[in-house]
C-alpha cells in the first residue's frame, strides 16, 4: 500500500472507532468538552498523512503487527506445509 492509502485506511479506522466509543465518552475520559474532541477530529486526516509518510500506521489495539518480510516468510512456510501432506505430518508429529 502507498502512504496515501495507509493514511486513508488509518483515518477510516479512527473515525469508525470514534463512532463505536462515542465522542462524549472520549471527551469525558480526557477531561475535555466534546466540542474539543470534535475540533481535534478535524485534524486527524492530516495527522494520519504525517504518520503514513513517516512509515507508521494505526492498527486496532488487539492486532499484532509484524514486519512484512516476516509475514511473507511465514506465509511461504505455511503454504509449503499445507501443500505437502507428508511434510506437514512430519512437522506435527516430529517424525
Amino acid at each position: 500500500m502507498t502512504a496515501d492509502q495507509i493514511a486513508r485506511t488509518s483515518h477510516t479506522l479512527v473515525l469508525q472507532r470514534m463512532q463505536i466509543v462515542g465522542q462524549n465518552e472520549i471527551a469525558k475520559v480526557l477531561g475535555v468538552d466534546p466540542s474539543t474532541v470534535s475540533r481535534d477530529l478535524e485534524k486527524i486526516e492530516r495527522f494520519m498523512q504525517i504518520l503514513a509518510h513517516s512509515g507508521l500506521m494505526v492498527v486496532e489495539s488487539d492486532m499484532v503487527a509484524v514486519k512484512s518480510h516476516y509475514f511473507k516468510s511465514m506465509a511461504t512456510l505455511a503454504s509449503a506445509l499445507l501443500s505437502d501432506h507428508n511434510l506437514l505430518l512430519q512437522h506435527v508429529t516430529g517424525r
